[in-house]
């Protein structure tokens, strides 16, 4: 929260100065940019993920339901 009160330029700004003004266009387009922002990052972690677990197969047991 910190990001958006305490910031003056970027997208954390530009949703607290719709706020204000309410600019709820100017809001909601700074929360689809964050959204999707966020949306790209997780696939780019998922797919650094599944590229290194391949390199390190599960040590898990065949009849075991999770790995301790």
């Amino acid at each position: 929260m910190g990001e958006f009160i305490g910031a003056n330029r970027g997208l954390g700004y530009l949703v607290v100065q719709g706020d204000v003004s309410f600019d709820t266009t100017l809001v909601f387009a700074a929360l689809a940019v964050l959204t999707l922002l966020g949306l790209a990052l997780f696939g780019l972690v998922s797919l650094i993920q599944k590229t290194v677990m391949r390199k390190y197969p599960s040590q898990q047991t065949a009849g075991a339901p999770f790995a301790l």
